[in-house]
């Protein structure tokens, strides 16, 4: 045991996140999912069969009993990596006999279909290993036979890049495990967690009895979010990064403080990791080569397969529709990155299928998750518009807005190589490209495609003139020559073949040239199918393609055909499903009478289903006939500024449920006031006070008798916002423009999809309204994910 053991726990599993590359002959397939997943991670969520396909349970054969100990990460057919002082005890390494392992298991108690039990041939600890210290905290298990590599048992990848810690610092990487669970006991099932990589220095400022004497340079340290951590039993367990379509396991769990006098780990301290990375050297004289996975490595492609993701007839083809203002819209492959509450473009990215786009990877630097990308128009277009041009009536076509699924960027682009400045975009719902306005470019995919073209290139730029998007020809450099260009200016620049130099000849062009932002399409003209269709030759890189000093600089999209092809998948949409009606009126009207007469049922005489949920008019000789919604309740409050000063302010909005009662968020109403005041029927402050005569519609004013926030809330506060606000005394309901919204009390309400989601919000003393789309459970726990917020299966909510 180690001599710091009252601080400092030891764990027992292994944390990976990796990626599986197609097998070569003289390559081995590392670090790519087999199974179709989704990106979901929570304390505690359960992984699924072939998520994690090279995670590795480690047991250990104790006198008449078989007990789980760690976790293992599979490197090869026979080599399993995890820390040392999961393998070693007081009396020194464990007997390979004595040590069992399991992979392609997801419950700890139960054997599945995709479950083998393997046999340890020999135990290999780092020669730097003592029990005395923590460093050199990493072994390797060789087994006793071959591991059958399935769709549900799969190698990760070891970390073969830059070591240094500052590509990963600020970085979130997934860990997996048995480990405990937050009930102190070892989960049955296996689980994932999304953990944040910090620098030393953060780490070590946290716990300096800990970190400050024990952290080392081949450590490094990593939290999540509160009560997310490794815990006992996951020793072993590696971190893992997905990189470029693959996962790579860079960190081993292997030590945190201890929670108060106890031997468990505390969830709120940092975890030191072993750093795969800088022990590489040492591992490969124990593995199989071939496994190692490298940026110069020629993937394996099923051409054939992957061209069923391109349609050819359709690709590439000018559109000749109109953009908003009756300018032409010509190149419908075009995309946009913004980001909400941001009103200029952030980079261009180009269509390349239905689910995919290609950009410059600096554009994503800060990971994208807020980001969508605009398609269709250059701006946002939501009603179509009609011009009349020379007799004949032109329509635009609405734009289209899409969220990004997953960004993937080259594994070499970095802070010290600008060569390989791409991304690959997959969208979270596919293009609608049976719109003209909406198409994707022609990618050369095939060898015969890549033809490293010189003449008939254009580059995407926006024509002065016109006021449109519109290509404009430009002739190819050579590198030679453009190298020297760049030179007169100081510039030394290194193209090789990943990026070449193309410039705008014709003066008036020129002229008439406003470049687009950094992603510009480069494209190549050619005959194809009896039709010209265009072809992605390359982007620009700087947003430069006009009145540039010296040559724009664009990336040549062929260097990257390979790499292209092996991360893009087959997806689906994911449609949200519909299922059988809503009963008729007559059918909820006695079913809800007879759930009113139920024993236990009498607080429902509170609610009145013949009036509840039907929205109102109110007629403005400025705005005309808006829609309002009668249950939205305004929660006013003084909130103290500076001593004695107080401020008015809007607090809270809240949904009113009977006469005397109305829900809110829980965190809202926890925040300290003065005083508060509760305002129903309120739609338009200005307005509603400019509004003079009998058929104005007056806001109620009415006080609070009491909050009512869920018992859960403390404990769980993402899934139980919510707080029950009691009224002083009753509204008076009778007045169309105050009515409570109707609760879902009825069974049969839960089976139906809506007709209609709509989220009012108050906003300047305005009552808004959006109506919004619902997506399914799956959807929703991914894309909360990706902004942070982390649900589990079971409690996620609705979207």
């Amino acid at each position: 045991m180690f001599q710091f053991v009252r601080k400092v726990t030891l764990f027992s599993g292994l944390w990976c996140l990796l990626s599986l590359a197609t097998a070569q002959e003289s390559r081995l397939t590392c670090g790519r999912r087999k199974v179709k997943s989704v990106y979901l991670i929570h304390n505690g969520i359960d992984a699924k069969a072939g998520h994690w396909p090279w995670h590795a349970a480690v047991f250990h054969n104790m006198t008449g009993r078989t007990d789980y100990a760690c976790g293992g990460s599979i490197l090869d057919e026979n080599t399993i990596l995890t820390a040392s002082h999961c393998v070693h005890t007081r009396r020194g390494v464990l007997p390979a006999a004595r040590v069992l392992i399991h992979v392609g298991q997801i419950n700890l108690k139960e054997a599945s279909e995709y479950t083998q039990t393997l046999g340890a041939r020999e135990i290999i600890l780092h020669p730097g290993f003592s029990r005395n210290s923590i460093i050199n905290d990493i072994a390797l298990i060789k087994l006793s036979s071959n591991i059958t590599m399935t769709k549900y048992v799969q190698p990760v990848c070891l970390w073969t890049m830059d070591s240094k810690k500052e590509l990963i610092v600020g970085k979130n990487g997934t860990i997996v495990g048995f480990g405990l669970n937050e009930q102190d006991v070892v989960s049955e099932r296996l689980k994932q967690a999304l953990i944040s990589v910090v620098d030393a220095l953060t780490c070590i400022a946290s716990d300096r009895s800990v970190f400050g004497t024990h952290l080392t340079s081949d450590m490094f340290c990593g939290k999540g979010q509160k009560g997310v951590s490794a815990c006992n039993g996951d020793s072993g367990g590696g971190m893992f990064f997905e990189v470029g379509g693959k996962w790579f396991v860079r960190g081993l769990v292997s030590f945190t403080p201890l929670r108060g006098n106890t031997t468990l780990c505390d969830p709120l301290k940092y975890t030191a990791y072993t750093d795969v990375a800088k022990h590489l050297e040492w591992i490969k004289q124990y593995i199989d080569q071939r496994v190692l996975s490298f940026e110069s490595d020629v993937l394996d492609i099923d051409y054939e397969e992957k061209l069923r993701l391109f349609n050819f007839q359709t690709c590439g083809v000018k559109s000749s529709t109109v953009h908003p203002g009756g300018s032409n819209w010509t190149l419908p492959w075009l995309g946009f990155v913004r980001a909400p509450n941001e009103y200029k473009t952030r980079c261009v990215v180009t269509l390349i299928s239905d689910w995919y786009a290609v950009g410059p990877a600096h554009c994503f630097e800060n990971d994208g998750v807020e980001a969508f990308i605009l398609l269709g128009a250059g701006y946002e277009h939501v009603k179509s518009e009609c011009f009349d041009r020379n007799g004949s009536t032109l329509c635009t076509h609405l734009s289209q807005m899409r969220r990004i699924q997953r960004i993937i960027v080259h594994p070499m682009f970095g802070t010290n190589n600008s060569a390989d400045n791409i991304a690959l975009i997959e969208l979270l719902s596919p293009a609608d490209t049976s719109q003209p306005n909406v198409k994707p470019i022609c990618l050369p995919v095939t060898s015969e495609l890549r033809t490293n073209a010189k003449t008939n290139l254009h580059v995407a730029v926006i024509s002065k003139d016109e006021d449109s998007y519109k290509n404009i020809p430009v002739r190819y450099l050579d590198s030679a020559e453009c190298m020297k260009l760049y030179a007169q200016e100081n510039i030394v620049l290194n193209l090789e073949n990943k990026r070449l130099c193309a410039e705008i000849t014709n003066n008036q062009d020129e002229q008439n040239c406003n470049a687009l932002i950094s992603g510009s399409p480069l494209q190549e003209l050619k005959m194809f199918g009896g039709k010209e269709q265009h072809f992605l030759r390359g982007f620009e890189l700087l947003g430069q393609a006009c009145n540039a000093r010296a040559p724009p600089i664009y990336n040549n999209i062929e260097a990257y055909i390979d790499w292209i092809l092996y991360n893009m998948r087959y997806n689906e949409p994911e449609d949200f499903v519909q299922t059988e009606r809503l009963p008729s009126n007559g059918t909820l009207k006695s079913q809800w009478m007879r759930l009113q007469q139920e024993p236990g049922n009498e607080n429902l005489q509170l609610f009145n289903m013949s009036s509840c949920g039907v929205t109102a008019n109110i007629v403005n000789a400025k705005t005309g006939s808006i829609v309002v919604y009668p249950w939205m309740v305004t929660v006013f409050g003084w909130r103290t500024i500076i001593d004695e000063d107080k401020q008015l302010e809007v607090q809270s909005v809240g949904v009113l449920i009977s006469e005397r009662y109305f829900l809110t968020n829980a965190h809202l109403v926890k925040q300290k006031a003065w005083w508060r005041s509760v305002v129903i029927g309120l739609s338009n402050l200005i307005l509603q006070a400019q509004c003079v005569g009998d058929s104005c519609v007056q806001a109620v004013e009415a006080t609070i008798r009491s909050i009512h926030i869920h018992p859960n809330y403390a404990n769980d506060p993402l899934n139980y916002n919510i707080a029950l606000v009691e009224l002083t005394s009753p509204v008076n309901s009778t007045s169309r423009h105050i009515k409570p919204i109707c609760m879902p009390f009825l069974k049969d309400m839960f089976k139906t999809s809506p007709l209609e989601l709509v989220v009012t919000s108050n906003e300047d003393l305005d009552m808004r309204s959006k109506t919004l789309t619902a997506l399914n459970p799956t959807t929703c726990q991914r894309q909360l994910a990706q902004e942070g917020f982390l649900t589990s299966t079971k409690t996620v909510p609705w979207c």
